[in-house]
């Protein structure tokens, strides 16, 4: 599947928390085809699905906190599809999550049962990392290696974040082949 070019709001989320529908605009005319979202702004899924489809941009994924999926998943679900969203991002895990953490295991467990419902409505989960997922575990394996080989792929895919990669000493090119 070919994918728009697109850019994530997370990057310019200050002028989308002013002006959305304006930033919007200038997303296109900067000739970007597609957005990743981080958050709402406050607006209806209607309100953004409908400024997408006039501007001709294809909303393609949401970065969406854990905290979020887990308190409602339901409707980060629903909301996200009626944006137009075919992906469900895990954007970041606070740090008792993380490999090592306290909760690393349960949160491994949470992201299946979420990759579960996001694969029931026709969504698909990604999981976006950071340097700290590549923190070894006890068995030697890397916290990001043990997430993966622990949910299947068809409830959780990648969104591989290659500076993060590079930054852990580790080679990108590799990686990205490898998932």
């Amino acid at each position: 599947m070919k994918l728009p070019v697109a850019i994530q709001v997370y990057s310019v989320r200050d002028d989308a928390a002013a002006d959305l529908r304006g930033t919007l605009e200038k997303i296109k005319e900067m000739g970007y085809d597609g957005v990743e979202f981080a958050g709402l702004f406050g607006y209806e899924p209607a309100q953004i699905k409908h400024w997408c489809d006039s501007l001709g941009l294809v909303p393609i994924s949401a970065h969406v906190p854990l905290a979020d999926m887990l308190a409602d998943i339901d409707k980060v679900i629903a909301d996200y599809k009626a944006v137009g969203c075919t992906y469900i991002v895990v954007p970041y895990v606070t740090e008792e999550r993380r490999p090592g953490g306290e909760l690393f295991l349960q949160m491994v467990e949470e992201i299946r049962t979420i990759g579960q419902k996001c694969k029931a409505a026709g969504l698909t989960l990604l999981y976006h990392n950071h340097d700290f997922e590549f923190k070894k575990l006890e068995s030697g394996e890397y916290g990001l290696d043990y997430l993966y080989s622990n949910v299947p792929a068809d409830l959780l895919q990648t969104e591989l974040d290659e500076c993060w990669v590079k930054y852990s000493g580790l080679n990108p090119a590799e990686y990205l082949l490898k998932y």
